[in-house]
């Protein structure tokens, strides 16, 4: 594990977010609002909220936001929508509203180290929102999730057996499963032959 990945992870458990506050977005990490008030709770954040620009088509916002013992952030955020110049950033009408949300969602991540790991709010912009997941999509989460569970040091070798059996009849089909075998092999330094022979996959259920 890497010193970013092991930020991450222990940013995660510090301020309670599973996995249904965290999506990936091409580049980014994106946090669901409930997940940002998570973070605003657990670290028992202060904000300051001030109205910058107020007008039918375009509002902003200046958001302070401040923990004991640390500086205070300072963020803006905007939402406009334009039709007559055809210019927008946001698809809603509640401009103030949504300006509040992202100066809140920006100064809560930057204050507490999310910005610089490549995390953003879902209000940032439209494009963010937490989509249906595709199947591949749906797969990559599974991925993560088993070599999670692997590189715990809960994980036993039985358990391991278990996945690679299980993991080694989808790998028949697809081998983008492969990636859970291999880190099976890595991980408990137990030959593939040995781990075949212990388990009849055939017989397996989910894991």
């Amino acid at each position: 594990m890497d010193n970013t990945t092991k930020t991450i992870k222990e940013l995660y458990e510090k301020y309670g977010l599973e996995s249904e506050d965290i999506f990936p977005h091409k580049h980014f990490t994106i946090i669901t609002r409930q997940g940002i008030e998570k973070i605003e709770a657990k670290a028992n954040i202060k904000l300051d909220l001030q109205t910058e620009v107020v007008s039918p088509t375009y509002c902003a916002m200046k958001c302070t936001a401040s923990i004991e013992g640390k500086e205070p952030v300072i963020m803006y955020a905007s939402a406009l929508n334009d039709p007559r110049l055809k210019m927008k950033n946001c698809q809603s009408t509640y401009l103030l509203e949504m300006a509040q949300k992202r100066a809140i969602s920006r100064a809560v991540l930057k204050l507490c180290g999310f910005y610089t790991l490549g995390h953003f709010g879902e209000d940032e912009a439209e494009s963010f929102q937490k989509a249906t997941p595709t199947d591949t999509q749906i797969d990559g989460l599974e991925i993560k999730r088993i070599i999670e569970e692997l590189r715990t040091d809960a994980c036993t070798e039985d358990r391991a057996k278990e996945i690679y059996t299980h993991y080694q009849a989808k790998y028949e089909k697809d081998t983008k499963w492969g990636a859970i075998l291999d880190v099976v092999l890595k991980e408990f330094g137990v030959d593939a032959d040995t781990l075949a022979d212990d388990f009849d996959f055939a017989t397996r259920g989910e894991v």
